[in-house]
């Protein structure tokens, strides 16, 4: 069983990383916009964006409202600038650092000081927010303009609304305090049209979460039926910070109900900096309507949703690919996607406003933490454990419970491999004792196998039937449970496989020595070496190496096969740990720790226990009326009737 182990789940791994590289999540084909959609570039502060066909959809026409005279007052800023605020505790949820400005009412950049670019920071360093992990916002010095997350931009039918895009406009900003303690902004804008706009954020305490407002306010004018449609983008530019090759991102997401009582689907496009389709739908017309919008990278996300109140003012959402004018390959400047939310505001009576609140998350991809802010933001969780969650998440639960025990993760991943060793060895023992029991077998038969191959040299068919007859006469066939522990644990290897993937709970977690970040490959120091074929290889990784070493070890221990088919597909099966060695070598240091543990238990057993308790591989008495026995019955009945219909003709 071992041996077919080595062969079928190193070939089942090779197919799911080979359909990662050749076959990598690319934008799903949507129907083009209307409109062809603008080339948004990071550098211009107004991030123009397509009028998408969705939104000219949902938003019904309405005949156009005239603007107002232009005496009417106008509210706003006479010049740029911005406001910083730091709120919460670091190291806690609900630490913030928000740099806030006035041109277009949104956020240049937005950091949590509940997590840090790398592990193993002095009590100083934590409360500096250099670093800090950005959450929004283009980390780069260089980067002369950032983008505005929290954008409100105006579509066909609330166009009349706005003299310049509500993005480039300079709107009032207010700081908001209580007790004395700044805890959010505001921003008001009158564009002299006879409306208000308002957008409003409050931090909320202890919590990685937000509270937005925006409100629509009549001045002047004459009601009007039906709503008005904006564009608001809650994520605008979340840089990648992973270091997992593995993980395309940012993405863009949103959540989304079939029906109202369905559960959360997710839809995520991941970006595609060669460009190809600009913009497209997100999250479809559906009766249950859309739950949420946002970008995700692979540890964390910034993400909006309506409250109960607000949840009919959620219209749709649309991706959006963004320019990055300082991309190093001008090919491929496509290196970033947003989200657009499409909002609908009703114009109330003239003196009256309209609001609609949002919440809006902003932390790690923690199940329970996006839980905590909106039972809807669990689904990206979901999402990313894909149809592999009902194996990964129980596997998941059962790792945090090891972690309880043991305090450390590298631990943890060690005992998850011993404990399912232990509970698969009964199988296992059985399974490896039938097939002992097979192989001794098919060695003292080889001998009358290799006679019929003389004898029968030159007729296959003949050949074919006489070795037939012969298993069947000793009973050789091959055991129907050895594969059976093979199957069991192929799926405990693919969910831990997701599971350690994109686990936020191993990121910057130790082990041992130089293995500082269970999430990313040990990188024991940086060597820069080019290969051909392969690219530069940064860093030295130690555990794909050893992991290649024990799978060899490990198969050269496997008794030589008596076939000669058999002995030559082991000889090539030699190079598969090789293979696997280099395409998981940049793969996450808590997946190599998971094979090593598992090949060095293997090793353990085949030295140590079956040298203590051998397993009995004495020939049992042949079975009578066994299930081979009926099938090789039946196929001689079937070419005794062949030979019937030949002498027939």
């Amino acid at each position: 069983m071992d041996k077919r182990l080595l062969i079928v789940l190193p070939a089942c791994f090779l197919i799911l990383i080979g359909w990662r590289f050749f076959f990598a999540p690319k934008p799903v084909p949507h129907t083009p916009n209307a409109n062809p959609p603008a080339q948004v570039s990071a550098s211009n502060t107004g991030q123009t964006a397509a009028a998408t066909g969705a939104a000219e959809s949902k938003a019904a026409p309405t005949e156009p409202e005239p603007l107002a005279e232009p005496s009417l007052p106008r509210l706003a800023d006479t010049e740029p600038r911005e406001e910083v605020l730091l709120v919460g505790t670091p190291g806690q949820p609900g630490s913030y650092r928000a740099v806030f400005t006035n041109q277009g009412g949104g956020l240049r950049e937005l950091r949590t000081g509940a997590y840090f670019d790398r592990a193993g920071l002095s009590p100083a360093d934590q409360a500096d927010p250099e670093h800090w992990v950005t959450l929004l916002g283009d980390p780069r010095k260089e980067a002369q303009a950032p983008p505005l997350s929290f954008a409100l931009r105006t579509l066909p039918n609330s166009e009349p609304l706005r003299r310049a895009p509500l993005e480039n406009e300079l709107w009032r900003m207010k700081v908001l305090e209580q007790d004395g303690v700044k805890e959010g902004v505001e921003f008001t804008l009158a564009p002299g049209t006879g409306v208000t706009f308002t957008k409003r954020f409050r931090f909320v305490p202890g919590k990685n979460q937000l509270r937005f407002e925006v409100e629509l306010q009549n001045d002047a004018l004459a009601a009007q039926s039906g709503p008005r449609t904006f564009d608001l983008t809650p994520a605008a530019w979340m840089d990648p910070n992973s270091g997992d090759g593995y993980y395309a991102e940012p993405q863009a997401a949103a959540g989304f109900r079939k029906n109202v009582a369905a559960e959360v689907e997710v839809e995520s496009i991941p970006r595609d900096p060669s460009g190809g389709e600009l913009t497209g739908t997100l999250a479809p017309a559906t009766a249950g309507g859309t739950a949420f919008a946002g970008v995700h990278g692979k540890y964390f996300a910034v993400l909006l949703a309506p409250t109960p109140g607000a949840a009919k003012c959620f219209a749709g959402a649309q991706w959006r690919k963004v320019q990055d004018p300082l991309a190093k390959d001008p090919q491929h400047p496509w290196t970033q996607i947003v989200a657009d939310a499409q909002v609908e505001l009703a114009l109330p009576e003239k003196g009256a406003r309209t609001q609609a609140a949002f919440d809006v998350y902003a932390g790690p991809k923690d199940p329970d933490a996006l839980a905590a802010v909106n039972p809807d933001f669990a689904a990206l969780h979901r999402y990313d454990l894909s149809w592999l969650r009902f194996i990964a998440a129980p596997l998941l639960l059962l790792l945090q419970g090891l972690h309880w025990l043991c305090s450390s993760w590298g631990v943890a991943i060690v005992l998850l491999t011993l404990l399912v060793r232990v509970v698969l060895f009964p199988l296992n023992r059985r399974s490896q004792t039938a097939m002992a029991r097979y192989t001794a077998k098919m060695k003292r038969l080889q001998p009358r196998i290799e006679e019929l191959k003389k004898r029968y040299e030159h007729d296959a068919s003949k050949l074919r039937t006489e070795q037939a007859r012969l298993m069947q006469q000793e009973g050789a066939f091959p055991p129907l449970g050895g594969c059976l522990p093979m199957f069991l644990q192929m799926p405990v290897f693919f969910g831990l496989y997701k599971a350690l993937g994109i686990s936020f709970d191993l990121r910057q977690q130790p082990f041992v020595g130089w293995i500082t970040d269970l999430a990313l490959p040990d990188r024991t120091f940086e060597i820069n070496l080019h290969l051909p074929f392969f690219g530069t290889v940064q860093y030295l990784n130690l555990l794909p190496p050893l992991m290649v070493v024990l799978w060899v070890w490990q198969q050269r221990m496997m008794p030589a096969p008596a076939d000669e088919q058999a002995a030559k597909m082991q000889k090539m099966m030699m190079f598969m740990p090789v293979m696997m060695g280099v395409f998981l070598y940049n793969y996450a240091a808590g997946l190599s720790l998971y094979m090593i543990t598992q090949s060095g238990l293997a090793i353990f057993e085949m030295k140590i226990i079956r040298k203590y308790w051998p397993i009995d591989d004495k020939e049992q008495p042949k079975k009578r009326n066994g299930f081979w026995t009926k099938m090789m019955a039946l196929q001689e009945q079937a070419e005794a009737q062949k030979r019937a219909k030949s002498r027939a003709r």
